[in-house]
Parts: C-alpha cells; sequence; structure tokens
C-alpha cells in the first residue's frame, strides 16, 4: 500500500512537471469592519494559498503597495472560491472590483454602494447593511448581484456589466481593460507561481 502511494505522488509530481515544461499551463479563467477600517489581525487565514490564489493575491499586492499582504490574501481567496462556487469568471470581478472600488475594502460611495464591488442594499438582492464592508460577504453579494443582472441580460455579459453599474454604456470597455491587464498578469506570472508550488509540494 505504501509502494503504491508512492507512486502515484511520484507519477502526479512528474504529469506536473511536464505541463509546466511544455508551458501549458492553465491557471484557470474560470474580517471584520468598524468605523469602516479593515481590521487585519481578525482576518482568517487562508489555510493553503493554491497557484490561482496566490497569483491574484499578488495581483492586488501590486496594484494596491500599500495593502497588506494578509488583505490581499484574504480578498483573492474569496474571489477565487466564490467564482469557482458561481462558475464565474474571475476576470470579470477583478475588473468590476478594479472600477468600482480599486481593491480598497472599506469604501463608501456617495450613492451609499459598500465595500470592493461597491453593493448597494436597493439592489434587488438581499444586503445586510452591517455586513456589506466585510470581505467574504460583499464578494458574495457582489457576484449574486452580477449574475442577476446576467440572468437579465439573457447572458450578455456586456449587457450585465451595463446594469450591474446602473446603465453607463461604457462601463463594459472600463472592465474588459483592466480584465485584459489582469489575463496578461497571469500569463506572465503564472509559470513562477506554479513553479514555487511545485517546489512546496517537493519538500514535504
Amino acid at each position: 500500500m505504501m509502494k503504491h502511494t508512492l507512486w502515484v505522488g511520484n507519477f502526479l509530481l512528474v504529469i506536473i512537471f511536464a505541463i509546466l515544461v511544455s508551458n501549458k499551463v492553465d491557471v484557470g479563467s474560470s474580517s471584520s469592519i468598524k468605523n469602516n477600517i479593515i481590521n487585519i489581525d481578525k482576518l482568517t487565514t487562508t489555510p493553503q494559498i493554491d497557484p490561482q490564489i496566490e497569483l491574484l493575491s499578488r495581483y492586488i499586492k501590486g496594484r494596491k503597495n500599500n495593502q497588506p499582504k494578509e488583505l490581499c490574501d484574504k480578498i483573492a481567496y474569496e474571489i477565487i472560491t466564490q467564482c469557482r462556487i458561481n462558475n464565474i469568471p474571475d476576470e470579470i470581478i477583478v475588473g468590476i472590483i478594479e472600477i468600482e472600488s480599486m481593491w480598497n475594502a472599506s469604501i463608501k460611495s456617495p450613492t451609499g454602494a459598500r465595500g470592493l464591488m461597491q453593493i448597494l442594499i436597493e439592489d434587488g438582492i438581499e444586503i445586510d447593511p452591517k455586513k456589506a464592508y466585510d470581505i467574504q460577504y460583499n464578494i458574495q453579494k457582489g457576484i449574486a448581484i452580477f449574475k442577476s443582472k446576467l440572468l437579465k441580460a439573457d447572458g450578455d455579459i456586456s449587457l450585465a456589466l451595463k446594469y450591474y453599474v446602473g446603465g453607463d454604456e461604457d462601463y463594459h470597455k472600463e472592465v474588459y481593460k483592466y480584465l485584459g491587464r489582469y489575463t496578461l498578469y497571469k500569463i506572465n506570472n503564472s509559470r513562477i507561481v506554479l513553479s514555487r508550488k511545485i517546489q512546496m509540494i517537493a519538500n514535504k
């Protein structure tokens, strides 16, 4: 049984290395707040960051350099996790957040939109205003709002983004710009992150 387990483990490592060498890595497409200030000490620790989460965390850190790494990890973890659950490409959510809050989890707009995805209390999805700045809650509700707009738009992403922002005809162009920036970042950096992950596995 032990030999079989070791064989399987070695076989998986060989496959991962083969994927890396062939340059066909696919990284996938698809807390607490007091007075609107993020309390880093109370952020839950991400159990074990996988390559896609680590990649996004590094991207957020690059875009918001003064943001603590623990906060970047938390945001990345919630985005990737919720996008996987809801079958939504994480690039779209990244594009929305870039425009709506520029990774500021405690921001509030003059119209009352709150947090990373600038969720609104009157947006058709039940929202608890006391939780609106919580990172996990905000991303969950933001994705739920986007999915409702996608349904209304009959799957048309550009139209869904227009509905999400409340009617701006050019909003989707801005989202696509940041979506493209993030996608390019993933292409340029995915092999580095995956190499580190493989090294971690090999050292265990």
